[in-house]
């Protein structure tokens, strides 16, 4: 069964009007009778009267279902008035829950110490969320058009994403931007537009305030792509943690805003999909249609509902400090974006000194640049302030965050079983402006270290590693959201000296990996044995590991890697200079080329010239001595014009960490 509102503004009439409702491809026929009055229909406070009818669903439909976990189909609603065609709605067909089971390891298991569970379950099957927050898509609304968004939703379905976050700090999107995620299959988390403040509770902006919600969920109450209702940004943080006091006051006043009005009107409008108070938040003790008591404990609570995790003064590598929520709902680091984005707001080179004023006034976060040039220098070499150039700074910031943003994704994804991690959503895809920021793309739409990496941690199966520093355990874990058992799967662990080249493999012989499963398929403890099973003995300074993961029947399917020092630490770095050795143009919009060195390049970072605008297949890449690399660049925009020649005299190897 499905229902359908009719809204209507107010009419009159004479006669009786017969709206008529068919969905085409499924045999579904409905009619509601508007009965004939003397006047208008009374309309509510919106100005519209609706009308609801029931449809029986006569046939089987096709489920839609998020990206990786099946396909999209959408349906036409359409809808007649006395035999004439006068509206079409596009529909879907999925369940959606918001699972917060009690979590009981054992018969001795605390709920209240335990906490709960808190994924996304679709269709009965669940869901892994991997994805970004959105803020903006651009300071001025008018530049914010629908090629904008096709890039953003392109970057983010590139990336291996199925989910985007709609910050509730920024504007409610255009219909364009629902209905693209919705035949491509991202689920939205979607946020009414409050955040980091408190706000009125006088009755005129209430009022307001239903109206508001009433004309955002009706006008998205049929996208399959959003999967969830959320109040706002950290408002329950901002009560909590007594940014304001009296802390009575604002709690009353949080829940007359929004438990009484947003919630209210709300499920009014739609029942289908969970609403959720804040994000930040622990979510309510009781859920039961109008009783709805909140959860007033700390909302950065790992063992239940969502978290925000900002790790700035920290080792990222550090798995003794890293905490593991059930949701992660954001988590980022800053970076600085490329020169060549930097300059399209200026034309003084000397706006791109470390420091300056320009680059100053671009900086949202306090501290901001501070934290960048710690968390550089604590794993990379670079210049001294006084002698630091933009280019530089911009690298290895990149490689800095994309480093750190991607160690603690693939920690968090290999726990998903064990601790019910069940979603990564990271600060943040997209810029409003240029400047150093949080994004994996830069305001200019190109792809940031971070957004290369993306693609990585976020792949439907991948292998990575991790080292405890005080239990000594190394670890290799295997993860999989493919919805489908991968039997007779191999790994390898090629350990490179920098100097010397290959000196050590070890095999991981054959495993299973189940549906949705994350598995540990080697450890090794202790020191000693570590450097003698894996690098015969040779300094940890010098050794870097490359993961190697095939199917049953050798085909590759991923790989890693995972240094055995900081990158300042490392002894016996050869200077290196990446060659690409052979090309071919396999499309208009495509050409691959092939990227091989002699010795160990870290971090070898591709550029394009300026005549030739897109994104690579690979960047930011560990070139390990001696192994070809098969590169592809994807044209943004038209490169019909362009030979294999003049694109390739466009590339070049631009940096890497040696």
């Amino acid at each position: 069964m499905i229902k359908v509102d009719a809204i209507l503004e107010s009419i009159s009439t004479s006669s009786n009007i017969t709206l008529d409702y068919k969905i085409p491809d499924i045999s579904t026929h409905g009619k509601y009778l508007i009965e004939a009055t003397t006047g208008p229909i009374q309309p509510t406070t919106t100005g519209t009267t609706t009308h609801s009818q029931t449809m029986q669903i006569k046939s089987p439909v096709a489920l839609w279902w998020p990206r990786g976990y099946g396909s999209q189909p959408l349906y036409q609603l359409q809808v007649y008035q006395q035999s004439k065609q006068v509206l079409t709605k596009t529909i879907a067909f999925r369940t959606v829950e918001l699972v917060r089971d009690a979590i009981k390891r054992n018969a001795t298991s605390d709920p209240l110490e335990e906490g709960h569970t808190f994924y996304f379950r679709i269709n009965n099957v669940p869901i892994y969320a991997k994805g970004s927050n959105m803020v903006p898509a651009d300071t001025f609304e008018d530049d914010a058009t629908e090629q904008r968004f096709d890039q953003l939703i392109d970057a983010a379905i590139q990336s291996n994403q199925n989910m985007l976050r709609v910050w509730g700090g920024g504007v409610y999107y255009p219909n364009y931007f629902y209905e693209t995620c919705s035949r491509l299959g991202l689920m939205v988390w979607n946020e009414f537009m409050f955040a980091c403040s408190i706000y009125p509770r006088h009755p005129s902006f209430l009022d307001n305030v239903k109206v508001e919600i009433s004309q955002q969920v009706g006008r998205l109450v049929n996208q399959p792509s959003v999967v969830m209702w959320s109040g706002n940004n950290e408002n329950e943080m901002v009560v909590m943690t007594g940014w304001f006091q009296p802390l009575p006051r604002y709690v009353a006043d949080y829940e007359k805003l929004y438990i009484e009005t947003i919630r209210s009107t709300l499920i009014q409008k739609d029942q289908s999909r969970p609403f959720w108070p804040s994000s930040p938040s622990n979510g309510p003790i009781v859920d039961d249609g109008d009783f709805y008591v909140l959860d007033w404990t700390d909302p950065g609570s790992t063992s239940r509902g969502d978290s925000h995790q900002y790790d700035y003064m920290m080792k990222c590598d550090d798995v003794t400090k890293l905490s593991i929520p059930r949701f992660l709902s954001e988590y980022g680091f800053q970076s600085f974006p490329s020169t060549q984005t930097m300059m399209s707001q200026t034309n003084d080179p000397n706006d791109l000194i470390f420091n300056s004023t320009f680059l100053q006034d671009r900086q949202r976060s306090p501290s901001g640049t501070d934290v960048i040039i710690a968390h550089v220098r604590h794993r990379y070499r670079i210049d001294p302030d006084s002698s630091l150039s933009y280019s530089d700074l911009s690298y290895k910031s990149q490689i800095n965050q994309a480093y750190c943003i991607r160690f603690k994704s693939e920690y968090l994804r290999a726990r998903k079983i064990k601790e019910y991690q069940m979603g990564l959503v990271y600060w943040q895809l997209n810029d409003v402006w240029s400047g150093p920021t949080w994004s994996s793309v830069d305001h200019g739409g190109n792809w940031k270290a971070l957004h290369y990496a993306v693609k990585k941690f976020f792949a439907p199966i991948i292998i990575t590693s991790s080292l405890n520093n005080k239990t000594k355990n190394w670890e290799v874990h295997v993860v999989s959201d493919v919805n489908d058992k991968v039997e007779d799967m191999s790994a390898s662990i090629r350990a490179y000296d920098y100097e010397k080249g290959l000196i050590n493999v070890v095999e991981i012989n054959k495993f299973d990996l189940n549906a949705l499963d994350a598995k540990t398929v080697f450890s090794v403890g202790g020191d000693e044995r570590m450097d003698n099973v894996l690098f015969k003995g040779v300094s940890r300074p010098r050794v870097a590991l490359w993961l190697q993961l095939y199917d049953g029947v050798g085909n590759f399917i991923a790989d890693n890697e995972y240094l055995m020092s900081d990158v300042k630490d490392a002894i016996g770095l050869q200077k290196c200079n990446p060659k690409i050795t052979s090309y071919q143009k396999i499309s208009v919009l495509q050409v691959s080329f092939v990227v091989v060195s002699d010795v160990t390049c870290l971090y070898v970072w591709m550029e394009s010239g300026d005549k030739l605008k897109g994104r690579f297949s690979d960047n930011a890449f560990v070139l390990w001595a001696k192994e070809p690399r098969k590169i592809s660049f994807i044209c943004k925009g038209d490169c019909s014009g362009m030979s294999g020649v003049e694109m390739m005299s466009e590339i070049k190897v631009a940096k890497t960490m040696n």
